[in-house]
C-alpha cells in the first residue's frame, strides 16, 4: 500500500509572504504532479494506492501563531480546500480511494 498526502505547502497564497512564491504550485499543476505520482507508482506494478488530502487549517489559530507571524494570512481553510477537492476529484478520475481529512 502506497499512501500519497500532499498539498499543505502546496496550497499556500503566494505572494503572501517571503517564502510563498518558492512554495506555491497552483491547483493545475497540483493535480498534475499527484497524476504523475500516481503513473509513477503504478508503472512500478503497485495497485494499492491511497490517496489523502491535505489536512484542514485552523484560520484563526494560523493567522494568529503561523509561521509568517501574527496577522499572517498566507494559507486558508478555503484554499486549502481547493486542493482537497482535488485530490477527491482525481481519485475518483483514477479509480482510487480517498481520505478526505
Amino acid at each position: 500500500l502506497v499512501t500519497v498526502c500532499l498539498g499543505a505547502n502546496d496550497a499556500v497564497i503566494k505572494g503572501v509572504a517571503p517564502n510563498s512564491s518558492r512554495q506555491h504550485v497552483p491547483l493545475e499543476q497540483y493535480k498534475a504532479n499527484l497524476e504523475k505520482i500516481v503513473g509513477s507508482v503504478r508503472a512500478r506494478g503497485i495497485s494499492h494506492i491511497l490517496l489523502i488530502s491535505p489536512p484542514p487549517l485552523d484560520d484563526k489559530g494560523y493567522k494568529e501563531t503561523g509561521s509568517c507571524g501574527a496577522n499572517a494570512a498566507d494559507r486558508t481553510n478555503a484554499n486549502t480546500g481547493q486542493y482537497a477537492a482535488a485530490s477527491k476529484a482525481l481519485a475518483g478520475e483514477l479509480g482510487l480511494p480517498h481520505v478526505d481529512l
